[in-house]
């Protein structure tokens, strides 16, 4: 018994391991990479076993790499692909536009967060100012879940953003890292945490890294979303799914996303 628990425990703390490199893998962009050559090398190493030509090895190593590939690209597609959910609702933003459902799948940002047992989903957000370009400052968001019967609530004064690519004071590259507030340059974008989804597929929104609310009930949603800044226009929409046992699932009886009014500039002007 003894024997057959520390084998268990063993086993645990490789796939912790593996949990732990998938996700650095990911963050660095390199997860797809890396399976792709695996499943590559592994369709290699298979029919040198069964015995055929060296050039039949290589092309199928080639082939497995690139369908491998083009699947990755494919699944890993912003959930708006799966919920109409997407960039194409907005028309004529003149300042921060809603760039999609970004899912865990994501290799710019954390698949396990904020704890590792749990898998993250991002909405991202875009400045599409580019002619001139304008930065846009200190951007924050706020997310109101309501159920249908109105008497469910879930409130986030201000959303957590993980900022990619960001600077210093001093100019130099920040470690990507959550914060409340972001800066997003002309022609880029920035994303913070939608909700996470446990192993029982329930949504739990955050108000911190270490204050999960509670989860959201088997109901359908309308979610709240206002984006702001101090130098450009933001904006107000609502956000509609269904949540199940089996995850989230697409309200196919109202719009996913949609947009409901400009947000002026905190300061009043663009700079």
């Amino acid at each position: 018994m003894r024997k057959a628990f520390m084998f268990c425990w063993r086993m645990w703390g490789v796939f912790r391991h593996f949990l732990s490199v998938r996700s650095l893998l990911q963050w660095t962009g390199k997860w797809e990479t890396v399976v792709a050559s695996a499943t590559g090398i592994g369709l290699a190493l298979w029919a040198f076993v069964k015995g055929l030509s060296a050039p039949v090895d290589i092309l199928m190593a080639l082939l497995a790499f690139a369908a491998t590939s083009v699947a990755w690209r494919a699944w890993k597609s912003p959930m708006s692909m799966m919920h109409g959910l997407g960039s194409e609702h907005i028309v004529g933003a003149h300042g921060l536009e809603f760039a999609g459902w970004i899912p865990a799948s994501s290799s710019r940002l954390p698949v396990h967060w904020p704890t590792e047992s749990e898998k993250s989903n991002w909405l991202s957000i875009r400045n599409p100012l580019v002619g001139p370009p304008i930065d846009a400052k200190n951007v924050t968001a706020s997310l109101d879940f309501i159920n249908s019967d109105g008497k469910q609530r879930r409130i986030i004064p201000e959303v957590l953003w993980w900022e990619i690519g960001g600077v210093t004071p001093k100019g130099n590259e920040r470690v990507a890292h959550a914060q409340h507030s972001v800066d997003i340059l002309s022609g880029d974008d920035q994303a913070f945490l939608f909700f996470s989804q446990d192993s029982n597929y329930r949504a739990i929104p955050y108000k911190d890294t270490n204050e999960p609310l509670e989860p959201l009930s088997n109901d359908r949603w309308k979610i709240t979303l206002r984006v702001s800044s101090d130098n450009l226009e933001g904006f107000e929409a609502s956000i509609t799914f269904i949540t199940t046992r089996d995850g989230i699932v697409s309200d196919r009886d109202s719009q996913p996303f949609t947009r409901l009014l400009s947000v002026p500039p905190r300061l009043g002007s663009v700079q």
